[in-house]
């Protein structure tokens, strides 16, 4: 068996005056957002071997703010210089090239790209993975290379309630 969390950032500022796309920190609601993600799958994220990041710091704020959350240790989190600008096809190739050593992993990433991913696995596609949302696989796999839709046993879809 094979586990799989795909784990959108979260909530952004787009008002940071001078940042670039790839410097933009969470908002206050964000790293709330990321914490309670940390906390509701603690269990789920404790078990991880790795959780792969895109390196925009959005991304890497809500990696480390989730393993914090659930008590892992942040030596886990590994930058992907792919995953700031891939398609879903590349992050469906590096998934598959994934150590099979490595049991239980996350990645996260970005939209359009992880919500296309994502529907490569789901029995009913979902429009958007909103911000702080998170896609848990699991596949009944030896070998990341076989993940496909048709051996998915398990799906779990957590999408956060904004209290705006």
């Amino acid at each position: 068996m094979k586990d799989l969390l795909i784990l959108r950032h979260a909530k952004s500022s787009w008002s940071e005056l001078g940042k670039s796309d790839f410097d933009r920190t969470l908002k206050p609601r964000g790293l709330s957002d990321a914490r309670n993600v940390g906390k509701k799958y603690g269990e789920v994220i404790r078990k991880l071997d790795v959780v792969f990041s895109s390196p925009a710091n959005r991304a890497i704020q809500t990696a480390i703010t989730v393993c914090k959350s659930a008590d892992v240790n942040l030596d886990t989190i590994k930058i992907v210089e792919l995953f700031y600008q891939a398609d879903f096809t590349e992050i469906f190739n590096f998934v598959r090239e994934i150590p099979e050593e490595i049991k239980n992993t996350m990645i996260v990433g970005h939209n359009p790209t992880f919500t296309y991913f994502a529907n490569l696995f789901l029995k009913e596609p979902i429009d958007n993975l909103p911000t702080s949302g998170l896609v848990q696989l699991t596949f009944n796999v030896e070998f990341w290379k076989d993940i496909d839709k048709e051996n998915v046993v398990f799906t779990s879809l957590e999408f956060p309630k904004f209290a705006d």
